[in-house]
Formats: structure tokens, sequence, C-alpha cells
């Protein structure tokens, strides 16, 4: 068996992989060792498993899973002249934040053959951006 001695307390550490989702708290339960494994203290008494005193998971919460678009959309048909403004919404089936840190966010158009990016206008904190 692998004894592990414990002083005065373990860490345990879990990364969020994707697809996780838990939007009402965590639930953490007792602890789980392999066969073989153990804890004890400093004298060889080995541990008892329960956790005891565990803080609230109620705020605790898991979003692993990544946004996605549901629609766009387009500016109204017809003919727009030079100066006029083209306006797209992108919808998201949840809250997202343009994060703009490392530049900000554009819209690839194709213009008949030419390539022209509708810029990013405003959204963060919505499930709608607005490119223009």
């Amino acid at each position: 068996m692998h004894l592990l001695t414990v002083e005065h307390g373990l860490k345990f550490r879990y990364t969020v992989v994707p697809g996780e989702w838990d939007d009402d708290g965590i639930t953490v339960s007792s602890l789980s060792l392999p066969a073989g494994a153990g804890i004890a203290d400093a004298a060889g008494n080995p541990a008892i498993m329960v956790l005891n005193n565990v803080g609230n998971t109620a705020g605790v919460l898991v979003d692993g899973v990544a946004p996605q678009v549901t629609g766009v959309s387009v500016p109204a048909a017809g003919t727009y002249a030079l100066g006029q403004t083209l306006s797209f919404t992108v919808f998201f089936d949840e809250t997202v934040v343009v994060q703009t840190a490392g530049g900000t966010p554009v819209l690839p158009l194709e213009i008949g053959a030419a390539s022209a990016d509708a810029a990013y206008v405003s959204g963060t904190g919505t499930n709608a951006i607005t490119f223009e």
C-alpha cells in the first residue's frame, strides 16, 4: 500500500473539460482512493475519508459548453449606395463576452469579387453581437 502522511491538509485540483455544465452548483462527495493507496497521520493512523465542514458549493458553477451561433440577421434586401452601412447581427445560444485584447473581431464578407470585413460594433454581455 502507498501511504501519504499529512500534517495540515491536501489540495485537489480539477480542470473543467469541454461539454461539462452545471448551473446549480457542484457536489463534493467523500474522498476516493485507488486500491492500495491510503492517507494517514505521522503515527500511521489511517484517515477517516468522510468530508466534514464542506463549504457551500451552490455558487460553484461549471460552463464548459462553448457558445454556438444560432442565427445571423442580415441587412434588408435592396441596393446599398456609397456611404450606406450594412449591419449584421450574429446570435448565440447564450450570453457571450467579446474579448478585444488581441484585436477586434470582424465578420468577413465578399462583395462581388472583393473581400471586406464588417467590424464589431456592440453586443458584449448579450447573446447578439453586431457588425457593420
